[in-house]
């Protein structure tokens, strides 16, 4: 369910995340962490390529290098950004890719692991919470469980969201896509 073109680099961002411990501390800190990061990297910033690699560079976020964000060009979008960064013990990676022509607009990722299967559902309810919405789609298979939503913005189209739950290794993505590119191709 991750974005196809941004699959191969979301999957080395996700090894590396998945690699390093999640710390034993206060799990609500961890989830309040994740939902800051969505709103204010992904959700103020995500639409703006600009904007987001600034908060990168001021919060000491590790980028990826050019050459590594060029191989995951495809036919509808092109990575324009990718950092990760680690904050108290929780590893983290955002990722940001712009759609190419004749679509405009982002998407912007940001991948962790969850210290425990509950922060799932505290996740979900407190991202409804913050940004007023409930759940537009819903599926649950075995390996995943997957909640979208649309977030009014004040200006068309809304931002879609999708809550990404990898059960097995406890990895959560949220993706949120900025502008007119259509879903499916996202």
């Amino acid at each position: 369910m991750i974005n196809s073109c941004t699959k191969p680099l979301a999957a080395s961002f996700l090894a590396m995340v998945l690699s390093l411990p999640v710390s034993a501390g206060d799990e609500g800190d961890q989830v309040q962490q994740l939902l800051s990061v969505a709103n204010e990297a992904c959700f103020v910033r995500g639409g703006d390529i600009s904007a987001l690699k600034l908060q990168a560079e001021s919060e000491g976020w590790k980028a990826a290098p050019p050459q590594e964000l060029a191989k995951h060009t495809t036919a509808f979008t092109e990575m324009v950004g990718g950092w990760t960064f680690t904050n108290g013990g929780v590893a983290t990676a955002v990722l940001q890719s712009a759609f190419l022509p004749p679509h405009s607009g982002t998407v912007c990722s940001i991948t962790t692991k969850l210290s425990s299967d509950a922060d799932h559902l505290r996740v979900k309810s407190g991202f409804a919470e913050l940004f007023g919405v409930t759940i537009a789609e819903e599926a649950d298979s075995p390996a995943e469980h997957v909640d979208s939503y649309w977030i009014d913005r004040g200006q068309q189209p809304p931002v879609r969201t999708t809550i990404i739950f990898e059960k097995a290794r406890r990895a959560l993505t949220l993706r949120l896509i900025h502008g007119s590119a259509v879903p499916t191709q996202s």
